[in-house]
């Protein structure tokens, strides 16, 4: 008889922007980005209450980035 066992993980991991934290990782990342004047902002598409018109990341609109990281192991 053979037997084999694998098990499945799944992680899903949420993460939120503000703007201000966008552009310190770029900095940190060698991007010579000014420390002031400079807008972080997302053009939303027409159709919608907000169309056509740009938003802020800012504390009330961050960018919201998410992921599932999947491992397996067994033999």
């Amino acid at each position: 008889m053979n037997l084999s066992r694998t098990t499945r993980t799944e992680t899903r991991v949420n993460l939120r922007m503000t703007g201000k934290e966008l552009l310190e990782l770029l900095r940190r990342d060698g991007q010579a980005i000014p420390k002031s004047g400079v807008d972080v902002t997302v053009r939303v598409p027409g159709g919608g209450d907000w169309s056509n018109m740009n938003l802020d990341i800012d504390d009330d609109t961050p960018i919201q980035i998410s992921f599932t990281e999947i491992t397996t192991e067994g033999t």
